[in-house]
């Protein structure tokens, strides 16, 4: 027994120093943890939320209803896609005496799209990065920022090798894009190509149509503009045909629909042997009276022996009874063409000699008159 009692002491010592041992581990490794993680000070900023589209843009859009703003590109880079996106984003910009380079720097990073400042372009314009802005704007479009931020310089924006990049109007005018602009639903709204394309050369930058000195042009095929011009100037030519299709939208929806029958149609009558011009002023004596110009809107011209008529199908179907009546019943003769006393008219002989179901040949109507003699 007493030889068993240092064994045991000794393996308590060793237990005992073993969890110190680990003790210690474990502290010095929670120290290194404790080192690696950052104070709550030092942790990097969060991210700003991204901007939302504004609530007017927001809402979903019928199909052909609208336009895009700026014209389709056909096998568009997804990074250009992604800054056309951006240029509808809302922004808030608060700027006061910043310099220009801070401003478009601030932009780019907002909206997570690269920008790039054609700076020698500006250079030969003498605009330099660091034109003092002060600009102050609440939900504002990136679009619309731009045109306020570039115009006082006379500069502008273009979409190119997958930047937005900011150069000179000058700059611009020499590198014109052709687009097509599609018009069928104005077409068919009623518009004329022609005057949709002389209200577009009269309101997006007149000077630029010039025959002399303009670099733009247009030519209308197959439903369709097709435009070379600015991309600026693009995206303002969408916009025009978008609200001028809004408006012929609003005008169909705002006229009831047309009942049937009062839908006038053009119909063309032979009046037979019978004096076109008298058959027509009877007509419009007694066939409706008031629906006939000056009063209403039926028209009633007489052309190579034929009566052409423009009424309602109510009124056309009464035209088509008083002509049928007009041929199938003999017309009586006026007053003052009835023959005389003792003598015989040829219609009057005639008509008596007529044996209902039988021949009219001139044997039978002389042997008619014979019986009668």
């Amino acid at each position: 027994m007493m030889s068993r009692a240092p064994f045991l002491c000794v393996c308590a010592v060793a237990v005992l120093g073993g969890l110190l041992i680990t003790g210690n581990r474990s502290g010095r490794a929670n120290d290194l943890v404790s080192q690696a993680t950052p104070a709550p000070a030092e942790q990097a900023k969060p991210i700003p939320a991204r901007p939302t589209l504004p609530t007017n843009e927001a809402a979903p859009q019928k199909a052909g209803s609208r336009r895009d703003p700026t014209p389709a590109k056909h096998r568009e880079k997804p990074a250009e896609a992604k800054i056309r996106k951006a240029l509808n984003l809302s922004t808030n910009v608060e700027w006061t005496e910043f310099p220009l380079e801070d401003c478009i720097t601030y932009l780019a990073d907002f909206h997570g799209i690269n920008i790039v400042v054609e700076k020698q372009a500006l250079a030969e314009e003498r605009v330099g990065l660091d034109e003092p802005i002060t600009l102050r704007l609440q939900q504002a479009a990136l679009e619309s920022i731009l045109n306020l931020l570039l115009d006082p310089y006379d500069l502008q924006w273009v979409i190119q090798d997958e930047v937005l990049k900011i150069t000179t109007r000058t700059w611009c005018e020499d590198r014109p894009e052709v687009s097509v602009h599609p018009i069928q639903s104005l077409i068919k709204s009623g518009h004329v190509a022609e005057d949709v394309m002389a209200t577009i050369k009269v309101c997006i930058d007149p000077g630029s149509w010039s025959p002399k000195d303009g670099f733009a042009g247009m030519a209308y095929t197959g439903g369709v503009l097709v435009v070379r011009q600015t991309q600026r100037n693009h995206s303002e030519i969408a916009r025009l045909l978008s609200d001028l299709e809004d408006m012929a939208e609003q005008t169909v929806a705002d006229q009831p629909h047309p009942d049937p029958k009062t839908i006038a149609t053009i119909k063309v009558y032979s009046t037979g042997e019978q004096p076109p011009e008298k058959v027509a002023s009877v007509i419009q004596e007694f066939v409706e009276p008031r629906s006939w110009e000056p009063a209403g809107g039926g028209m009633l011209q007489t052309l190579n022996g034929s009566l052409v008529v423009k009424q309602t199908p109510d009124v056309h179907r009464a035209i088509q009874r008083f002509l049928s009546q007009i041929e199938l019943k003999s017309t009586p003769a006026a007053p003052d063409l009835q023959p005389k006393a003792g003598t015989k008219s040829a219609d009057a002989d005639q008509t008596a000699n007529v044996v209902p179901g039988g021949d009219s040949s001139p044997h039978q109507m002389s042997r008619s008159a014979h019986r009668r003699k």
